[in-house]
């Protein structure tokens, strides 16, 4: 295991965790640490970093995701994303023949990595697509806004798409997606 600080926990102590990547949600609340090729992710309530729970996944976890304001959390493994209930920190839903999975902000949408050379922005209420990546374009990160979002392409270069501009020359071509309800 390792020890994380955790400001106004007994004096200010370190505090014993689990060893791993780390991803914590957008509020603020959560922690997810999780050792490299595990299937156990920790979850770890903030900031007095005392242990919630540990998920138990069928196969070995790449990441853990937290939606920005829905009440789950995503993890991916290598040929599905489970998603987990942080009220209950049970598993809800699978997403098959998907490997990656980034929460846009507004929680109306998902960018998706099919497999190591397709992926795109869908609408996370019907999973269509509202945004087809070029053949070898990965969606890789996001801006917590949702302006901006880091696509490699071909496993070579790294680009980064304003989303605000893109939409706005794919509408000149008469080429758009639905904003969510």
């Amino acid at each position: 295991g390792s020890t994380l600080f955790a400001p106004g926990h007994r004096q200010d102590q370190w505090v014993p965790t689990g060893s791993g990547l780390t991803s914590s949600s957008p509020d603020g609340q959560w922690m997810a640490i999780y050792p490299p090729y595990s299937k156990i992710v920790h979850i770890y309530h903030l900031p007095e970093l005392t242990l919630a729970a540990d998920l138990t996944n069928s196969s070995q976890v790449a990441r853990v995701e937290f939606a920005p304001k829905a009440n789950e959390m995503s993890i991916c493994m290598r040929d599905f994303v489970a998603f987990w209930s942080k009220k209950t920190w049970t598993q809800t839903r699978l997403l098959t023949n998907t490997i990656n999975l980034l929460f846009s902000p507004l929680d109306d949408s998902y960018w998706l990595t099919q497999d190591y050379r397709s992926g795109g922005l869908y609408s996370a209420r019907d999973l269509q697509p509202l945004l087809p990546l070029p053949i070898g374009s990965l969606p890789l990160a996001l801006s917590s806004d949702g302006r901006f979002v880091a696509v490699g392409t071909d496993t070579k270069y790294l680009e980064v798409w304003n989303l605000a501009e893109t939409r706005r020359q794919l509408r000149l071509l008469g080429i758009d997606w639905p904003d969510a309800q």
